[in-house]
This record gives C-alpha cells, sequence and structure tokens, in this order.
C-alpha cells in the first residue's frame, strides 16, 4: 500500500477510536513518505495529533516541526498545539506565530460560519495560554503585566464564551489583588461551565485550576462545584480533597466524611505525600466537629 493510501487508513481508525492501529498505519505511512521522498498532505499533523493523545510527545514535537518546515503557511492550528509541547518564550513565539496566521486565515471565512466560530475560539483559546504563560514562566520578562492585559482582553474579545480567556482574567485580576473582578471573572466561569454539555467540559486540571482561585476567594460553594464537575471526569486526589474541603467549609461534615473516605481509597492507588497528610488534618477536624454536635 503506497504511503497515501495507508494515511487514509489511519485516518479511518483514528476517527473510529482504533488507535493503536492508527498509530501503527501512521508510522508506516510516515516511514513510507519518508523513504520515498513524497509529501502527503495533513500527515505530520494528523499523526502529530494522536502522538499527543497517547503521550508520545517527543515525537509529536518532532512531527509538528517537520510539518511547520515543510508547509509554514498551512494549519496555523500546528503552531499552538507545538506550542502546548514548548516552554517559554519559544512557547509564546510559536502562540504568536499561530494567532497572525490563523487571523489572516480568518479574514477569508464568512462570518458567524462555523468554521469562523471555531477560528475564533482557538484564537481566544491561544491570547489566553499566552497571557498564562507571561503570569508564570514569563513574569520576569519586559512588559509582562502589559503583554498579560492585552492578550486577555484580545482572547475574551475573539470569543467571550472562551472559559480560558475567563479564568486567566480572574487569575490576572488574583494577582494584582483585585478580589471583586477577579470574583466577577469567575462567576463568568461558573456561568459558561454550567452551560456547557458534558462532553465539552473543559479538563479536570483546568477545573482544578479553577478551583484553587475559588478557594482563595472562598467561595465555598463554587469550590465544591467546581470539583464536582472535575470529579465528574477523573476522580483525581486534589480534586477529591479541594471537595471535601468545601464541604467542611460549609458545615457539610457528614459528606465531607464521606469524600474524605473516597479520597483515602484514591490515595492507595495515586500516592501523595502532601495531600495525603492534608486529608488525616482535615478528617481530624470532621471528627472533632461532629463530636460537639
Amino acid at each position: 500500500m503506497e504511503a497515501v493510501g495507508l494515511f487514509e487508513a489511519a485516518r479511518e481508525a483514528h476517527e473510529h477510536g482504533e488507535t493503536e492501529q492508527a498509530y501503527d498505519q501512521y508510522t508506516q505511512a510516515y516511514q513510507l513518505a519518508k523513504q520515498q521522498g513524497v509529501a502527503v498532505p495533513g500527515l505530520l499533523d494528523h499523526f502529530a495529533e494522536l502522538c499527543v493523545a497517547v503521550e508520545d510527545k517527543k515525537l509529536a514535537k518532532t512531527l509538528y516541526k517537520e510539518s511547520i518546515e515543510a508547509e509554514p503557511a498551512a494549519n496555523p492550528q500546528k503552531y499552538m498545539s507545538l506550542a502546548e509541547l514548548e516552554k517559554g518564550l519559544r512557547s509564546a513565539e510559536l502562540y504568536q506565530t499561530g494567532i497572525k496566521l490563523l487571523t489572516a486565515s480568518k479574514a477569508a471565512l464568512t462570518p458567524n460560519s462555523e468554521a469562523a466560530l471555531a477560528a475564533n475560539s482557538s484564537l481566544a483559546s491561544a491570547y489566553a495560554a499566552v497571557a498564562e504563560l507571561y503570569m508564570t514562566d514569563l513574569c520576569d520578562e519586559a512588559n509582562a503585566e502589559e503583554t498579560c492585559e492585552r492578550c486577555v482582553t484580545e482572547a475574551i474579545a475573539a470569543d467571550p464564551s472562551c472559559v480560558d480567556g475567563h479564568q486567566a482574567l480572574a487569575n490576572l485580576r488574583l494577582v494584582r489583588g483585585r478580589l471583586p473582578e477577579a470574583r466577577t471573572a469567575l462567576d463568568e466561569v461558573l456561568r459558561l461551565l454550567r452551560s456547557a454539555s458534558e462532553g465539552n467540559l473543559p479538563t479536570p486540571q483546568f477545573l482544578a485550576e479553577t478551583a484553587r482561585m475559588l478557594i482563595e476567594l472562598e467561595m465555598w460553594a463554587e469550590v465544591e462545584e467546581a470539583t464536582n464537575l472535575g470529579i465528574s471526569q477523573s476522580e483525581e486526589c486534589d480534586l477529591l480533597y479541594m471537595n471535601a474541603f468545601a464541604k467542611f467549609k460549609q458545615g457539610k461534615k457528614e459528606d465531607c466524611r464521606d469524600t474524605l473516605e473516597l479520597l483515602r481509597e484514591r490515595l492507595k492507588e495515586q500516592p501523595d505525600a502532601e495531600i495525603a497528610e492534608a486529608t488525616g488534618e482535615l478528617a481530624a477536624q470532621v471528627g472533632e466537629a461532629m463530636e460537639t454536635d
């Protein structure tokens, strides 16, 4: 079978969730294309996407870099995808290149079409990611604060329904100590989460970060709500602990105790000394509180 045929077979397997088969066929198509010295449009990006999904990040980076070298103006999204695998300034540069290309390509799209809305969503996520970089890894760079503010504004302007943009805004306002504005931004994050379908929820990691911000503002009911959404996808120890803590703060002692029992079981599978210690301390507080009732 030629490289193109292998690529089409791999795409079909990929679309049907046959991950191992798709990975093998992508690999064969990739190696055959190299041997024959032929370009197979889409092969590098689709294979890289699968590699990210199966945690083969080293190969994913190689594939995205080859794709950028071969077709620098095609598929702006590959710059965003590679940026997620890189760090620091290199990551920011890739996001900015992707943003520039996507903005240019969006000009040819029909306004409010499905393609245009998808482009707006990608732009918003990319701007939010750049803002987060300049709040963390690149916080000591010149004009970091101004860059954060500009990128957050651009993210929300591109797609007001992008939870990443509103979360980045909340983080920026917390960093600056502007707590009422941080609360407003987090209220918007929660509003968007409530309207999202189960299959369109952000990752548990995103929800855990949202919960941490809510804890800073002592928004305990909202902490419980955000962690419940995360737990519905994956019973991660940090989500379970924050969920239990929020329940305790609301006086839901029995519910808190039940969540702590579940957390202890998860800690056997996912050992974490810090969370285990915090769990013991919280359990002791719950026990004391229940004894005094």
